[in-house]
C-alpha cells in the first residue's frame, strides 16, 4: 500500500475532538482547550494581517540573507506535492493566519467580565495600577489605555477577532493579575493571587507571538508579564519574558530612534518610555535572578523621554511643557543611571569574565559613584524619612513618595552588593562590616518606619521583603562571624529584631515573605542561638535590650508554621557557644543568597 493511501486511512480513523463549552469553566490553559480543533475556520479573519518576515530593512541588520533567499525562491516553481498533513489541522497553531476558536471564547468571557460581573472592581484595580505602578515602568499612557478599554469592551465580538484586540485583552488580564499579586492578602502559599488572569493572558499571548510575531504593544504585555513572574519568584520565566521584550525591541526598531519614521511626537515619546522601561526591567530582573543583563549599551541609541505629565498627554497634539515634579520621567532617568552602574558591577564582579579578586580601590570608587548618583537625584526624589511619617506627608503624591523610597533602597542594595563577597566569604573583614552596617541600618529602618506608618500600602510588600533580605545578610554576618568582642554586635542585633518584626507582620498574608523566611530558616535559627549563647550571662541585667529575642521564637515559629515548617534550632552545624568559625555548609547557606541581588 502506497504512502498516500495509508495516510488517508489514518485520517479517516482519527477521532474528532469535541468542542469545549463557552464560559469561565473553559480554562485557556487546560490541555484540551489548547488543542481545540480549528478545522472549520475558512471564514475566520486573519490573526496577523502582515507577514512578520516583511520587516523594514533599515531595522534588520545588514547580515540578513532573507532578501537574497527570497529573490532566489521566486525563481523556483512551487512544489505542489508537498502538502500539510491533515492531522495537524487539530492544532490551533497549525493554520498560521487563522483566528483560533479558543481565543474567540476568551474574548466572549472578557467582554462579559468587563461589562457585567467585574466591571467596577476591575476598573478600580486598573486605576490603582496607573496611580501607583505605571510611574515606575511608564510604558502605558493612561488616557489612551482607558479610551481603548472603552472601545474594546463595548465592541461587538465579531470586530474583536484580530491581533490588536487579543493583545489588549491580554494586557488587561496581566494588569489585573499584577495588582492582585501585590495587594491581595493570601494565607495559602499554594494559592497564587492573579494566577487565573495570568494564565488567560499567557494563552492569548502564545497565539499572538507564535513564530516570532509581535509589535510594540506586544512588548508592553511582556513588561507586565515579566513583573508578575518576578513578584512570584519565577525568575527563569521572568527572565524569559524580558528576553521576549528585548527581542521585540530589536525586531521593531525600538532600540534605534533614527528608524522611527513618520511617528508623531506622542508616538516618539511613548516609544522612548517603552524602550527605557524594558531597559530598566532588564537590569532589575538580571540583578534579582543573578543572570546576565540582555540589553547592552552598545546596541541602542534612544533619547530619554521628556519630563511631561502623563495626564496632560494627548495622542493628536504636541507634547505639553515639561513639569518634572509631576512626571514619571525623572524617576526613569535615574533608574537608567542606576541600571548602568548595576551592569558595571555585574561585569566586574559577577559576570563570566569577572575578576577573581576585586580591589579595594574599585569597591571604594564604585561606592562613591553610587553615593554621587543618590545625591544628584532631583529634590522631589530625595528620600527623607518624614515622607512616610510626618503629618504633611499626605500632601506629596504617593507615587512620588514611592519613587523616592525605591530609588533610595536600590542604591543601598547595590552598595551592599559591592561588599557582599567580603562579608559572606571565609575571610570576614571587620572593615567591610563597619561599612555595611550603616547602609543596612539605613535600609532596615527606612523599611521598618514606612511599613508601620499610616501611609503603608499592601503593594509595597514585595519591595520591602526584597530589600529587607539584602540588608539582613550583612547584619546576620556581623552577629554570626564578628567575634565575641565585636563592637557592632549590639546594633546588629537591634536591626535584626526590627527586620524580623517586618517579616512577621508581612508573612501572614504574603507568600513571598513566607518563602523567604523558609529559605532563611537556618540563618535565622543560627542568629537566635548565637544571641542566647553569647549573651546568656548578660541577659538578666540587659533585659531591656534583648526582650524581643524571646518573642522572636514565638514569632518565627508562627511565621514558619504557616508554611508547614518546624524549625529545629539545634539541628545546626554550630556548637552551643558558636565560638567556632562558620563551616563550609554554613557558608554555602549564606552563598545561596549571594546572587546578584
Amino acid at each position: 500500500m502506497d504512502f498516500e493511501a495509508r495516510l488517508a486511512r489514518l485520517e479517516k480513523a482519527f477521532p474528532q475532538q469535541a468542542e469545549l463549552p463557552d464560559g469561565d469553566d473553559a480554562s485557556p490553559s487546560g490541555g484540551s482547550d489548547w488543542l481545540s480543533p480549528s478545522v472549520a475556520q475558512n471564514d475566520r479573519s486573519s490573526l496577523l494581517e502582515n507577514d512578520p518576515d516583511q520587516m523594514d530593512e533599515a531595522i534588520r541588520g545588514g547580515t540578513s540573507a532573507r532578501k537574497t533567499i527570497a529573490d532566489l525562491d521566486q525563481l523556483i516553481p512551487p512544489d505542489k506535492s508537498v502538502e500539510q498533513p491533515a492531522a495537524l489541522n487539530h492544532c490551533p497553531f497549525a493554520r498560521y493566519n487563522a483566528f483560533p476558536d479558543c481565543c474567540e471564547r476568551e474574548l466572549l468571557v472578557w467582554t462579559s467580565r468587563m461589562n457585567y460581573r467585574n466591571h467596577d472592581q476591575d476598573q478600580n484595580t486598573l486605576r490603582r495600577y496607573f496611580t501607583f505602578l505605571n510611574p515606575h515602568y511608564p510604558c502605558l499612557n493612561e488616557s489612551r489605555f482607558f479610551s481603548d478599554l472603552q472601545t474594546y469592551s463595548t465592541s461587538d465580538i465579531s470586530t474583536l477577532r484580530n491581533r490588536e484586540a487579543l493583545q489588549f485583552v491580554a494586557l488587561v488580564y496581566l494588569l489585573v493579575a499584577l495588582m492582585k499579586i501585590l495587594e491581595d492578602y493570601c494565607i495559602e502559599s499554594s494559592a497564587i493571587p492573579g494566577w487565573q488572569e495570568f494564565n488567560r493572558a499567557s494563552h492569548l499571548l502564545s497565539h499572538n507571538t507564535h513564530m516570532g510575531r509581535g509589535d510594540v504593544q506586544t512588548a508592553n504585555c511582556f513588561i507586565i508579564k515579566a513583573l508578575y513572574l518576578l513578584y512570584i519568584e519565577e525568575y527563569n520565566a521572568s527572565y524569559e519574558a524580558v528576553s521576549q521584550a528585548v527581542r521585540l525591541c530589536y525586531q521593531n526598531g525600538l532600540n534605534r530612534q533614527s528608524t522611527w519614521k513618520d511617528c508623531t511626537p506622542f508616538e516618539v515619546h511613548m516609544r522612548q518610555r517603552i524602550f527605557w522601561s524594558i531597559y530598566c526591567l532588564d537590569r532589575t530582573v538580571a540583578q534579582v535572578s543573578g543572570m546576565p543583563y540582555l540589553l547592552r549599551d552598545t546596541e541602542h541609541r534612544v533619547d530619554l523621554p521628556a519630563a511631561v505629565n502623563d495626564q496632560m498627554l494627548n495622542a493628536g497634539d504636541l507634547l505639553p511643557e515639561e513639569t518634572p515634579e509631576h512626571s514619571a520621567s525623572p524617576y526613569q532617568h535615574n533608574i537608567v543611571r542606576w541600571g548602568q552602574l548595576s551592569a558595571e558591577v555585574w561585569d566586574k564582579m559577577y559576570g563570566l569574565n569577572a575578576e577573581s579578586t576585586i580591589s579595594d580601590e574599585y569597591v571604594v570608587t564604585m561606592d562613591a559613584r553610587l553615593i554621587l548618583l543618590r545625591d544628584r537625584f532631583p529634590k522631589h526624589l530625595q528620600w527623607r524619612g518624614e515622607l512616610s511619617t510626618s503629618p504633611g506627608a499626605r500632601e506629596t503624591p504617593r507615587y512620588i513618595v514611592r519613587q523616592a523610597y525605591i530609588l533610595h533602597l536600590r542604591v543601598n542594595h547595590l552598595r551592599l552588593l559591592l561588599q557582599r563577597q567580603s562579608m559572606v566569604g571565609s575571610d570576614f573583614r571587620q572593615r567591610a562590616a563597619e561599612i555595611c552596617l550603616p547602609i543596612a541600618s539605613d535600609s532596615i529602618m527606612t523599611i521598618y518606619n514606612t511599613h508601620f506608618s499610616s501611609l503603608h500600602q499592601e503593594l509595597e510588600r514585595y519591595s520591602s521583603i526584597t530589600y529587607l533580605t539584602g540588608a539582613m545578610i550583612p547584619v546576620a554576618c556581623i552577629i554570626l562571624k564578628g567575634g565575641p568582642q565585636n563592637n557592632l554586635r549590639e546594633d546588629a542585633i537591634s536591626l535584626y529584631q526590627k527586620a524580623m518584626m517586618v517579616f512577621q507582620d508581612i508573612s501572614s498574608g504574603f507568600a513571598l515573605a513566607r518563602a523567604m523566611l523558609k529559605r532563611l530558616r537556618r540563618i535565622v535559627s543560627a542568629v537566635e542561638l548565637n544571641i542566647r549563647g553569647r549573651d546568656k550571662t548578660a541577659m538578666a541585667s540587659h533585659t531591656s535590650k534583648t526582650f524581643h529575642v524571646a518573642d522572636m521564637d514565638t514569632n518565627m515559629d508562627n511565621c514558619l508554621e504557616l508554611n508547614q515548617y518546624s524549625v529545629n534550632m539545634f539541628d545546626l552545624l554550630y556548637d552551643a557557644t558558636l565560638d567556632a568559625p562558620l563551616d563550609d555548609a554554613a557558608i554555602l547557606e549564606f552563598r545561596s543568597f549571594d546572587q546578584f541581588g
